[in-house]
């Protein structure tokens, strides 16, 4: 038994001594999994939505022909006590009537300078007209109560009462001051000056500006050069003097150098004239235009200022007497009547582009069935025939 035992034992040993060395076998690393995320359909980027550019709709003052105004001019206002009025003074009772029947008549006012401009505007159905006064200032012309309000006893007092009731009639003047010789004070009223001040103030704030007249209205066909220009030279002078007393220097880089004849007289020497033409404000201000005058006999129409016969050195007034009145209320037919077209929506960003409007105008008067003619719109004045527009004029308010 025990040598079944040992017999065994050696075999078991020599097999194990006999047997093959076994080489290791290499067995790659098992890859580790990347979570990947489930897949999910992508989300659109919405487009931005783009905010609407601000639009305006805009309609244009439309002239068929080419508008024509007369300048109607005034004096002095008086008291209802004479039988007549006359070219120098119109009675208030009748300068009423007179407002009245112009505004029945179908007439509107328009600023002088809106027209020297291009800017001739009125409303629609309207006929141009511009008011000038002459030989300011007298307290019956305009006088302002104490609580700095116009006075309905003087002239512009009244208009601007009748503009209140009507207002498409409109208010302005151009007025023509001598301020070396006009009786404003009553009395020995010392304040005059102040008082003087405040109305002139008044006029510029209500489309009324004041202009040069000449100091003391001389007839300067008889005026020597040196005295021409110290007429001219003063009046200025005083009227800023006035200003800055009341207040307003804010007024005065606004002054135009335009001048109203006295007596509608030009100076008859070539050195006269030269001095007239060559004449500049105490700020530089070269000659903007000349104004004569004359009655309605021999009437003179305003021409637009782009017309070849507009010539803004020789513009043409009318004394207002009761006849040129008359004459204007009996030819209506003879002046152009405003129209209107409109011209729908503009970008805000064009409104001041006159390369844009001037196209918008050619592609929509047609569909909107507007005439030919002048268009004013937004500053600016445009010439349209034939399918296009044209760029006339531009102007700043």
């Amino acid at each position: 038994m025990k040598k079944t035992i040992l017999l065994s034992l050696l075999v078991f040993l020599a097999a194990c001594n006999l047997a093959p060395e076994i080489e290791p076998t290499l067995v790659p690393p098992t890859p580790t999994k990347t979570q990947v995320p489930p897949t999910s359909t992508p989300t659109a980027t919405p487009t931005p939505t783009q905010t609407p550019l601000p639009v305006t709709n805009i309609s244009a003052t439309v002239w068929e022909n080419d508008p024509f105004a007369v300048v109607l001019t005034y004096h002095q206002f008086a008291e209802n006590i004479g039988e007549t009025s006359n070219s120098v003074k119109v009675r208030y009772e009748d300068f009423g009537i007179q407002l009245q029947a112009l505004y029945d008549s179908g007439y509107s006012l328009i600023p002088l300078e809106d027209w020297m401009n291009g800017n001739m505007v009125v409303p629609e159905g309207r006929i141009p007209l511009i008011f000038s006064m002459d030989d300011l200032f007298f307290r019956n012309q305009i006088l302002l109560d104490e609580n700095g309000e116009i006075d309905p006893h003087s002239g512009m007092g009244l208009h601007w009462e009748f503009y209140q009731e009507n207002p498409d009639f409109g208010f302005s003047w151009s007025l023509f001051t001598n301020l070396g010789d006009k009786l404003y004070p009553v009395g020995d009223d010392p304040n005059w000056r102040e008082v003087l001040a405040e109305a002139i103030a008044w006029c510029f704030d209500h489309d009324s500006p004041v202009y040069n007249h000449t100091y003391q209205h001389p007839n300067l066909s008889n005026a020597k050069t040196a005295y021409l220009k110290y007429q001219l030279s003063e009046n200025d002078l005083f009227l800023r003097e006035l200003l800055v007393m009341a207040g307003r220097e804010d007024i005065i880089p606004q002054l135009k150098n335009i001048i109203g004849l006295p007596f509608g007289a030009w100076p008859l020497g070539y050195n006269g004239y030269q001095a007239l033409m060559n004449y500049t404000t105490p700020e530089d201000v070269p000659l903007q235009g000349v104004m004569e005058i004359d009655y309605i006999v021999r009437v003179e129409y305003l021409p637009p200022m782009y017309h070849e016969d507009y010539d803004p050195f020789a513009m043409p007034r009318v004394a207002a007497n009761p006849s040129a009145v008359v004459w204007l209320i009996s030819n209506t037919a003879e002046f152009e009547q405003a129209q209107t077209c409109d011209l729908g929506k503009v970008p805000d960003i064009y409104l001041n582009d006159d390369a844009y409007l001037a196209e918008h105008i050619a592609t929509t008067y047609l569909a909107n069935e507007c005439s030919e003619g002048v268009y004013i719109v937004n500053n600016f004045s445009f010439r349209v025939i034939e399918g296009e527009a044209e760029l006339i004029s531009t102007w700043d308010d």
